[in-house]
């Protein structure tokens, strides 16, 4: 099942990626887009962006592209042996 943008920010309030401020642009099979604006919560001490915000971007849209690619029938997309 396909989880639109709008699914994956309403997913994120009260978390990590919703915390930050990032929303989901676009969510599709081929292709996640989203962005993070640029607040004093997000930059570092040295006043620029930090560098944990900007791969708490990269790696919830590389989740949520995974998500959009599970089988029908995964329950996840870690296996534990």
């Amino acid at each position: 099942m396909m989880i639109t943008a709008e699914q994956f920010n309403q997913r994120s309030i009260g978390r990590l990626p919703g915390h930050l401020g990032l929303v989901v642009t676009h969510a599709s099979a081929d292709e996640m887009r989203g962005e993070l604006a640029f607040r004093p919560e997000t930059d570092g001490a040295n006043g620029f962006l930090h560098a944990g915000s900007l791969i708490t971007l990269a790696d919830t849209l590389a989740g949520y592209g995974c998500v959009n690619n599970l089988p029908a029938d995964a329950v996840g997309f870690t296996r534990w042996s």
